[in-house]
């Protein structure tokens, strides 16, 4: 279901969020947003292809996770309208 994994893709921006800076494998992406692998790769694929996040290969096996400018951007737009709508998340 598409809003399952758009829901699942803003929990992923909002841990990636909380070090911005910082690059993340799909496993501890998955352990700390409690959600399925599957449920993660499918949200992760979104969020590569709209730009929110980039992938960059760790090794022969494994990516890593970050986001983006553009990812940044959303969610301190997101921000601004929970603060003037007072929406608690």
């Amino acid at each position: 279901m598409r809003i399952i994994r758009e829901l699942s893709g803003f929990r992923i921006l909002l841990y990636l969020n909380l070090n911005p800076l910082k690059s993340f494998l799909a496993k501890d992406i998955v352990k700390n947003v409690g959600i399925t692998q599957t449920t993660a790769s499918k949200a992760i694929r979104e969020l590569v292809t709209e730009g929110l996040i980039e992938k960059t290969k760790k090794d022969n096996r494994s990516y890593q996770y970050k986001m983006t400018e553009k990812g940044i951007k959303l969610l301190e737009y997101v921000t601004k309208l929970k603060e003037i709508q007072n929406i608690q998340f």
